[in-house]
This record gives C-alpha cells, sequence and structure tokens, in this order.
C-alpha cells in the first residue's frame, strides 16, 4: 500500500487559515504595536546568578561538543518526525517509508498567486486536495529562481530577479506551498538550482557572475519561440544544445558563480516561514534539499577529468554547507543517471552519490528525449530499455548502500498529441511498467512521475509559453503539452494510487492497437437524485467528476449510475458534517470521523492504514 496514506490535518476553522485578513502577512515579526513591557530589575545577585549558569551552560556544551565530535556525532541526531536514509532504506519515525510523488516544479508560483490574491482556498489547495486524495505524498517543487522580467525560455516572474535580490511575493508563495502541504502530511524535495534555463540555473549564475546579461547565453534550439517573442528578439539565433551545454558547464569552474549560488542556498536555508514560522532548515515538511536538476559536467573531450573534478568538488562542497544548516533533512544530488552518453555527461555517477553528505540517489527515465521511442512506431522497444536503464542504477544504488527515487519519467500523449484530451493508453503502459519495476526493488523509495499540470492548461497546445500563461507540467523551454498531468487525468491518478501495492497485482493482457476514442454511449434520461441531502446535484454533473467507485462516499447523488451497485454498502453523510453514529470503532489515538478519512483514503489497499472503520471503502474488507 503507497505509504502517503497520512490523514489531511482538518480545515476546522477558516479563521485560522493564513490567507485571511488577519494573517501574518499583515503582520511583521516584532511589530512596534506590540505592547513594551517594562525592563527587568537586575540586582547584583541575579546578574551572578545568571553569570554562574551562562557560564556553566558554556562549559557544559563545550565538552559536548567535544565528546561527539568525529565519528559519533551524527548518531545523536534527533529524527522524530523528518523522513531519513540509513542502510539504503528510507524511514519515518522509526518505519520504512516509500512514497508515490509528483514533480510540481511550478508550485511557488501557482503558491504566489493564491497569496497576492488572498484566496483561502484557491488553485494550490484544490490541486494538493486531489492529489492526496490519489495518494500523492511527496512533491518535488522549485525552491528558486532566478533572472529579470525579460528573460527568455525560462518562467518570470524570478525569485531572484537580480543577485542577492529576493522577490518577497515569490517567497511567501513558497512558504504556502510548505504550510499546505504540512496540513496534509505531504513532504516536499526543494530544488535549488538548474542545468537547463527554464528556471535560471546555472547560465543564469554564470551571466551575472561575468557582467552579461541574457543575449550572452547560448541558448539550445527553440524553433519558432523567437518569431513569437517579436522584434525586441528577433536577431537572436539559438544554439546548438552541444553549445549550450559546454557553455553552461564552466559554472563548477567559476568562483563568483558558484558564491552566488551558495548565498542563495544559505538564503533559503535561513529563511523563517511566514506561515508556520518554522526555519526552512528546521521544517520536517522539506524532505530533502536537492543540488541542481539534471546537473551534468560537459566539457571539451582533453578537458572533462578537469571538469569531472570540478563537478565532484560543487557536488561536495554544495551538501556539506547544506548539512551544516540542516542535519535532519536530506540531500541528494538531482542527477538523471548515466544517460545513453554517460561519457559526455560526465558526472561519475556511482562516486559523486557515495559523498558521505548525499543521502540518496535517483534517476530519470525519458526514452523519447534519449531518441528510444517514436511515437509512430511501437513502444515495445523503449520498454525494454527503460526497464534495462532503471535496473543499472538499482545495482548502482545496492553498490553504494543508499536508497534510490526515481525521480521523473514520462511518455507524450498518444498520436503525438500535445492536447489535454489526448490518448492515454501508451502513457499508462508505461508508468505501469515502471512503477511495478520500481515496488519490487526494494532499493527504489520512491518514484514521482513528470509533471503535474493541474488546473493550468496550455494556451497553444504544442506552443510555447508566454509570461501570463498556466503554469503546467511542461517548463517554459519545452513544447507545451508534451508531458503533463492534469486535474482531469483521473485515470493517470488512479493509477499512480496504487503505489507500490501494484507489485502484488497481476499484470494486465497486452492492450489492442490503440484505435481512437470509443464512440459515447446512447444518451439516457437522468435519474432524479434520491438521497435527499441538503445539496442534492443532479446526475450528469455528479458523473463529471464521480467517475470511479472510491468517490461514491462523497456522491449527494445516490441516483449516479457509478455509485449504483456501490451505494447498498456506501455510508451516507451530508457533506460539511460529522455525525456520532459514524463514529470510528478502531480505539485507535486520533481517530478520525468517516468523512475526514474519505478525503485521502481512496484505494482498499489504503485499508490498514486507515484509522476510520466507518469509511464506506473498508467496510466488510478488515
Amino acid at each position: 500500500a503507497p505509504s502517503a496514506c497520512i490523514a489531511p490535518m482538518p480545515r476546522d476553522a477558516s479563521s485560522r487559515h493564513p490567507l485571511r485578513v488577519e494573517s501574518a502577512l499583515d503582520t511583521d515579526e516584532g511589530s512596534d504595536d506590540e505592547a513594551e513591557l517594562p525592563p527587568p530589575r537586575w540586582t547584583c545577585c541575579t546578574r551572578a546568578v545568571v553569570i554562574f549558569l551562562v557560564l556553566g551552560l558554556t562549559l557544559a556544551t563545550l565538552a559536548a561538543v567535544r565528546f561527539v565530535s568525529g565519528k559519533k556525532a551524527a548518531s545523536f541526531i534527533d529524527y522524530s518526525g523528518f523522513v531519513h536514509a540509513d542502510g539504503g532504506r528510507l524511514y519515518l519515525d522509526g518505519l520504512p517509508w516509500r512514497f508515490v510523488g509528483l514533480n510540481m516544479w511550478g508550485a511557488m508560483h501557482v503558491g504566489a498567486h493564491d497569496v497576492r490574491e488572498r484566496v483561502e482556498h484557491g488553485r494550490l489547495a484544490r490541486e494538493l486536495d486531489l492529489m492526496a486524495a490519489a495518494g500523492i505524498s511527496s512533491l518535488r517543487i522549485l525552491a528558486s529562481s532566478e533572472g529579470p522580467l525579460d528573460s527568455p525560455l525560462q518562467v518570470v516572474p524570478t525569485l531572484q530577479p537580480s543577485p542577492g535580490k529576493f522577490d518577497e511575493s515569490l517567497a511567501l508563495g513558497l512558504d504556502l506551498v510548505l504550510y499546505e502541504m504540512e496540513l496534509r502530511g505531504m513532504r516536499a524535495v526543494m530544488v535549488l538550482n538548474n542545468m537547463w534555463s527554464w528556471s535560471g540555473g546555472f547560465a543564469r549564475y554564470l551571466a551575472w557572475a561575468t557582467n552579461q546579461t541574457w543575449r550572452s547565453i547560448p541558448y539550445p534550439p527553440a524553433a519558432g519561440y523567437w518569431k513569437e517573442r517579436g522584434a525586441r528578439a528577433s536577431h537572436v539565433v539559438n544554439s546548438s544544445w552541444d553549445d549550450f551545454q559546454m557553455w553552461v558547464g564552466q559554472f563548477f569552474e567559476n568562483p563568483t558563480a558558484l558564491a552566488l549560488a551558495a548565498d542563495t542556498t544559505a538564503w533559503l536555508l535561513s529563511r523563517r516561514n511566514r506561515f508556520t514560522g518554522k526555519l526552512y532548515s528546521d521544517d520536517p515538511t522539506i524532505m530533502a534539499w536537492e543540488l541542481c536538476n539534471e546537473p551534468r559536467a560537459v566539457s571539451a573531450f582533453e578537458s572533462r577529468p578537469r571538469m569531472q573534478a570540478a563537478y565532484m568538488r560543487w557536488v561536495s562542497t554544495t551538501a556539506k554547507l547544506i548539512k551544516s544548516y540542516a542535519p535532519r533533512q536530506m540531500v541528494t544530488i538531482g542527477s538523471e543517471g548515466w544517460t545513453p552518453y554517460s561519457d559526455y555527461v560526465n558526472v561519475n555517477y556511482t562516486a559523486a552519490h557515495s559523498d558521505p553528505n548525499i543521502d540518496y540517489l535517483t534517476v530519470h527515465v525519458w526514452p523519447q528525449n534519449w531518441d528510444w521511442y517514436d511515437p509512430d512506431a511501437s513502444l515495445d522497444a523503449a520498454l525494454e530499455l527503460s526497464r534495462a536503464y532503471l535496473e543499472e542504477h538499482i545495482l548502482a544504488a545496492r553498490a553504494v548502500g543508499k536508497p534510490l527515487v526515481l525521480e521523473e519519467f514520462g511518455l507524450m500523449r498518444d498520436r503525438s498529441s500535445y492536447q489535454p484530451d489526448g490518448g492515454k493508453q501508451r502513457r499508462h503502459r508505461f508508468y505501469e511498467a515502471l512503477l511495478r519495476q520500481a515496488a519490487a526493488a526494494p532499493e527504489v523509495a520512491g518514484v514521482s512521475p513528470w509533471a503535474w499540470g493541474g488546473e493550468g492548461r496550455p494556451r497553444l497546445g504544442g506552443g510555447w509559453w508566454a509570461a501570463g500563461d498556466d503554469i503546467i507540467g511542461d517548463p517554459p523551454h519545452e513544447r507545451q503539452g508534451w508531458y503533463s498531468i492534469y486535474d482531469s487525468d483521473v485515470d493517470t491518478l488512479r493509477l499512480l494510487s496504487l503505489g507500490f501495492s501494484i507489485a502484488s497485482m497481476p499484470t494486465p493482457p497486452a492492450s489492442p492497437p490503440f484505435a481512437g476514442p470509443r464512440p459515447p454511449p446512447p444518451p439516457q434520461p437522468p435519474p432524479h437524485c434520491a438521497s435527499s441531502e441538503m445539496g442534492d446535484v443532479d446526475h450528469e454533473q455528479c458523473q463529471l467528476w464521480c467517475s470511479d467507485v472510491s468517490h461514491c462516499g462523497w456522491c449527494k447523488c445516490r441516483a449516479c449510475r457509478v455509485c449504483e451497485k456501490y451505494k447498498s454498502r456506501t455510508v451516507v453523510v451530508p457533506l460539511g458534517h460529522y455525525v456520532g453514529e459514524l463514529a470510528c470503532a478502531s480505539n485507535e489515538p486520533d481517530d478520525l470521523p468517516y468523512q475526514a478519512c474519505e478525503g485521502w483514503c481512496t484505494h482498499k489497499s489504503s485499508c490498514s492504514y486507515c484509522k476510520c472503520r466507518a469509511c464506506a471503502l473498508c467496510i466488510g474488507g478488515g
């Protein structure tokens, strides 16, 4: 069963939500409005006692530091509430922990919009509710972005529009993301930097370090992008992917660029969340800090050994910096793995992840990007190569003795569609194959498909992102709609909700060749609702979202066709109310009422975690 089955914290009082008028946004820490107390009167005796106590505590602390320094120091870290790695596995409060997550790189920007609009249950909260209900317990998100508003091929606005200057509205968006994730028991992987241009990253730090603008960055190919930008960029000619990577690789040997990135890391680790009051470095919601998205040490052939050494120094130095601030939070590199071009990528994958401050390995699988997959041909060869690639990295994790996270994988929609309603038969086949393989390998601690688009939609499927467009799963340097997973992809969420329990399920028979969508059934008159509940909705409205029996406990229309066969064992609970006769009967601490349970317990495999024995899914199932 997915370990993500953690009951969300209830929103018991809207007045407690931080986006209300009387929120943290309106009250600065240490406000002058607070009444000042008169200073205490210190006597000589009081001063002597205080000095004696301070000296005693100081000596005791020094003695403790001397005692624990060296090889025994780490054993004194209290990991209560924090996910941590030990012996090739992840643990949470002493129990093994595996997760199904999603990449939601734009969460900070979605959160910033809700903060600006003071939306109490806006897009961010709605999407987190939907993911949590599907058993998603981890999100991989951007923790930083860099560059001014006119930066091309990247998301804007950014957290850091100029060196050392941070946009507080974006920072508040990140604060809100962590607050809302904490309410739902979700964990965040915070990505600090980027090999690619779409958030600024290495290219932006290098441009700042060398006093250049974005016009000096040799951006990789983006056919048609500059024409869309108009006359301001009409003279720009894109370079090759090779030129871009060679140029960005200089980051690892540029002291100024390295220092700028380190300053950003320190700023984030030192930040105090305006909604939770917690330092980022002390927040259990932050599961891990990721050094960079897909770092590569690309250089000319003759300089590869030198560049790889610089890359290894960067890994070691940055990981050590993070651990000095946040010893209870994990650190990972963010590597895609060897890729099919291991000599070119030049990252010494196994050695880099052997660093003592790196807690787990990551791997990304991209069959189309790596020319393993042609959407107009069979998927079989791509599946075989993808499985073999994942197996290589499972063996590497076993050799290093650390967990592995399948951190990115994706496939475009059927028939090369960039549209949100495009078919997903092949995508689901690809997802299921990798999920089964990951679930069967104890070294794999988590999986996170790429990437969540939620309620967003592309302005033009297959087109380029522009400022003001919806944030979706495809970053601005890629065609919009390529890999996004939307809130309407209920069947995809249903597949992910199976989590690691999928390993024990029989493999379905091979699907027939894709022949297009099935024709709709003949129209039938909708039956009237028969639940007699306040706020009943008719069959057709209900049907749009009640597409699976796991939703029937929420459905106000008991005549909904999906729920007709299910309703005989569904406990009817008026929405928004808890009733005494449905009190939980498990006698466990912190029992939850039926309806709060139903929001996240969406599959029978979750019943062993469910504290509410009145949950409709678990009735009769233990």
